[in-house]
């Protein structure tokens, strides 16, 4: 064979092209890597009696031999996820950053050596939305298409006010800003949700207001997906200090229970049950528990004091005659005339309210986590 038959044989032996592991895309993720998260995330989703790759390694192997990527780069994707950002001499995650973490979840927000400091949002896709807020999702998804202008989150509350039911707008419009998955998206510090920020849950609950320590603490609001709203101090989680709780039931819209909280229990206050009907005294495990707990009935111009059995039947001390003027009740000795459980059961089968004395607390002292 001749020099120039050699030369022309080499030419035809087919070249495979450079991987390029520095090329990034338009978010700023490397190349290489979104290729390779995207295929993880494909076999993931393959239902294990159907994959061809039963374990992990198997498919890193699989995937390394097809794809020619280095195998190393293949583990690090599948064992931390993806980054796309800025990154101090050390190449630590520093300054604003884009993560999407090994069980996908997703943050978007600042960084200070690896930890997140600073704003930011945190997404919990790894959390299926709740049945609610995907409907809201995809309601809110539609309305933007349908809409001519800039869609309005409060044109749209309105809109599908039948779908709401009793859910407050204000988790609407976290729903319209930042889609049907929990989050959160305020302030961290040392990687720790610390200062002001706003957090939707997995059951649709949403609390707005102060953290340290990667807990609610401070003064904040709890909006239950009921329509229920919590305003007011928190400690370590739960409701801790001054505090006010209404119910959202429109035909107890007067209800709410103000006072003071120790530990998520409410210990003592005012618990109104109707616009006429209220309770003023201690509580213990979240039952009025005060031998001079108070009932006031402004509507039929009683008072009486006394207290709740164990059963939770109330027991009157003594009662009140009608009121005179601006300084309050005349009091007066002997047997109650009317049992302040009986008046409530009246306002029952009147409609102004759905509930006997002891029905409401316990719903009033749960939050999510």
């Amino acid at each position: 064979m001749s020099d120039n038959e050699e030369g022309e044989g080499e030419d035809q032996v087919e070249k495979l092209p450079e991987i390029d592991y520095e090329a990034t895309d338009e978010e700023g993720f490397f190349v290489v890597e979104k290729q390779i998260w995207t295929e993880y995330q494909k076999w993931l989703k393959t239902p294990e009696d159907e994959r061809e790759q039963g374990e992990l390694e198997e498919w890193q192997e699989s995937f390394a031999e097809k794809s020619r990527f280095d195998p190393n780069r293949i583990k690090k994707v599948v064992t931390i996820g993806l980054y796309a950002g800025e990154r101090d001499d050390k190449l630590q995650r520093h300054g604003r950053g884009h993560s999407i973490y090994k069980n996908g979840d997703a943050y978007m927000g600042v960084y200070n050596e690896n930890q997140k400091e600073g704003l930011g949002v945190y997404t919990f896709y790894s959390l299926a939305p709740d049945a609610k807020s995907q409907t809201i999702y995809e309601k809110w998804t539609q309305f933007q298409k349908e809409s001519e202008t800039d869609p309005d989150p409060h044109e749209f509350t309105k809109s599908i006010q039948k779908t709401l039911g009793k859910t407050r707008e204000v988790i609407v419009a976290a729903i319209a800003q930042n889609g049907p998955h929990p989050y959160y998206r305020g302030d961290y510090e040392a990687n720790q949700k610390c200062g002001s920020g706003d957090m939707k849950y997995a059951d649709g609950g949403f609390y707005s207001g102060k953290w340290s320590n990667d807990q609610r603490n401070g003064f904040g609001y709890y909006y239950y997906p009921n329509g229920d709203v919590y305003t007011g101090l928190w400690k370590d989680n739960l409701k801790n200090g001054e505090g006010r709780y209404e119910f959202a039931d429109q035909k107890v819209q007067s209800m709410h229970i103000d006072g003071v909280w120790n530990a998520g229990n409410f210990e003592k206050g005012q618990w109104k049950l109707t616009e006429s009907i209220e309770y003023i005294g201690k509580f213990e495990n979240n039952l009025p528990k005060d031998f001079n707990g108070k009932f006031t009935f402004s509507k039929n111009d009683v008072q009486q004091n006394g207290e709740f059995s164990s059963e939770g039947r109330w027991i009157p001390k003594f009662s009140a005659g009608k009121m005179e003027d601006d300084l309050g009740f005349v009091v007066t000795n002997g047997e109650a005339t009317t049992n302040a459980q009986d008046l409530i059961q009246e306002a029952i089968d009147l409609g102004e309210t759905q509930v006997l004395p002891t029905d409401t607390i316990t719903q009033a002292t749960k939050v999510s986590d």
